[in-house]
């Protein structure tokens, strides 16, 4: 899923002010979204899994994407 509608699917784009760099900025939009309701297929941005949930899986993936820039590629 691509819930921001930018060219990157939300796997690997914890970019979720679209300024091109995964950070604290994006972490308190992260925290936000966090138990937020999720309606399939509009996913939540925060919804890293697409899952239709955002949780504690979603944490775990958004951690790999800190310090990242969005898009695919290697992580840190």
């Amino acid at each position: 899923c691509n819930s921001d509608a930018d060219a990157f699917g939300n796997r690997c784009d914890g970019d979720m002010n679209n300024n091109n760099s995964t950070n604290s900025q994006d972490t308190t939009l992260y925290r936000q979204g966090l138990g937020s309701p999720n309606t399939v297929p509009v996913y939540n941005r925060s919804d890293i899994s697409c899952n239709g949930s955002v949780n504690g899986a979603d944490t775990t993936l958004y951690r790999t994407l800190l310090g990242v820039p969005p898009g695919p590629g290697p992580s840190p």
